[in-house]
């Protein structure tokens, strides 16, 4: 079950694709229930735009997203292409300056899942010169590595030898992201290196948390969806200051998103506090918020104010969905959009590596190393996935035992 609410995305068991709209208004993969909802909505919240003809099965370096850029360079694992596709709206032109958001898949999903679903390329065209760029990597093997430089840890390797269930997804995906983050910001002169913001869903928001951990000098910040943060024991207080001594952890505007049914809700809650404990805020507020689309949804918006000096006011905000299950919400574009967009972070420029050369890959290089196909990626989506779930518990635990 837990491994089922993990997954953005659970592969189809063949190599063939059927998406179906099922009557509940969700996403169907050959009769299988996926997390991904809207198709037959007319709820202009949501990013309907595109339909379920696209390919469901990617690789490193295709992930069937039509009509945005490829791009690819040679990364981890074993320096092999990965690729990442952007979507630059019409308003940015000129000497424009905007920031760029880092939107990525869930797991076992692809980029165009993401460009399909989250919201942000909507929202993106809609807000004028008000808006963004917005950057969907593929993630290796359709995973992210969220344990990030702590995937070979004692805790993980115990937690994989408990289970028997494989190898923790462990590609080197901080590297794969701050060399993607550099190409970027290197190559396209609209881009402002001091707004760079990284969100996703399910596995792609945990990956967006432990990159905001491990290299918040690159990010103003961190907003994202129906996740946690991986192999972090964020109930005790040592703990977090060790890690926050260990990576540098910075300051973080941070604006977490997640339906009270989702099965990450308690552990994310968690990750919010762990974040204002980080942010050194002292003082607590709630307030019921009600989203609109086509029905009006209760929330409940927690914020942790009275924080570190900064400026604009450093908050860390955790918007719970009543009701709310482990699916995507493009209602959230707007609402993480709105809290982000006022935070910058100074310096960032500096920390960036040199851009590396760009690659083309093969039509044998985007297949090898790779999902081939959508068997193969549920197989090892749902192997990684419960390692990671054990891993999560069995390091989180060790602190109440």
């Amino acid at each position: 079950m837990l491994a089922f609410s993990l997954l953005a995305l659970v592969l189809a068991k063949d190599s063939t694709t059927g998406w179906t709209c099922g009557s509940d208004d969700f996403w169907y993969e050959n009769g299988v229930k996926t997390t991904y909802s809207g198709c037959g909505s007319k709820d202009t919240s949501k990013d309907t735009s595109k339909d379920a003809s696209k390919s469901t099965t990617c690789t490193d370096t295709s992930g069937g997203i039509t009509g945005l850029p490829r791009t690819c360079i040679n990364s981890a694992p074993n320096n092999s292409p990965r690729c990442w596709w952007t979507h630059i709206p019409s308003a940015v032109t000129g000497t424009l300056k905007v920031p760029l958001i880092i939107n990525m898949h869930g797991g076992g999903g692809c980029a165009v899942h993401q460009e399909s679903f989250s919201g942000f390329k909507a929202l993106a065209d809609s807000s004028g010169t008000d808006t963004f760029v917005t950057v969907f990597p593929q993630g290796h093997n359709s995973l992210w590595g969220s344990c990030g430089s702590d995937c070979n840890s004692a805790a993980a390797k115990e937690a994989a030898a408990a289970k028997e269930a494989g190898q923790i997804a462990s590609t080197n995906d901080i590297s794969f992201l701050e060399q993607m983050i550099a190409n970027i910001v290197k190559g396209n002169s609209n881009i402002d290196p001091e707004r760079i913001y990284v969100t996703g869903f399910s596995l792609g928001c945990m990956m967006a948390h432990r990159f905001a951990m491990e290299r918040g000098k690159l990010v103003a910040g961190l907003g994202c969806h129906g996740g946690e943060l991986s192999l972090v024991d964020t109930s005790v207080s040592a703990d977090l200051d060790a890690e926050k001594a260990k990576y540098s952890i910075q300051l973080m505007p941070t604006f977490l998103t997640i339906g009270d049914q989702d099965t990450w809700f308690a552990r994310a809650k968690l990750d919010w506090e762990a974040w204002a404990y980080w942010n050194g805020c002292s003082a607590s507020s709630t307030k019921s918020v009600t989203l609109s689309g086509s029905s009006l949804t209760a929330a409940t918006e927690r914020t942790k104010s009275s924080c570190a000096s900064y400026s604009p006011v450093l908050q860390t905000v955790m918007l719970e969905i009543a009701g709310g299950a482990h699916v995507t919400d493009a209602r959230m574009a707007a609402q993480t959009w709105a809290f982000l967009k006022q935070y910058k972070r100074a310096g960032a420029l500096a920390e960036l590596p040199a851009a590396v050369a760009e690659v083309t890959p093969s039509a044998t290089a985007s297949s090898a190393g790779s999902l081939a196909t959508a068997s193969s990626a549920g197989s090892l989506a749902t192997t990684a996935m419960w390692t990671l779930i054990a891993a999560t518990l069995v390091h989180r635990s060790s602190a109440l035992v």
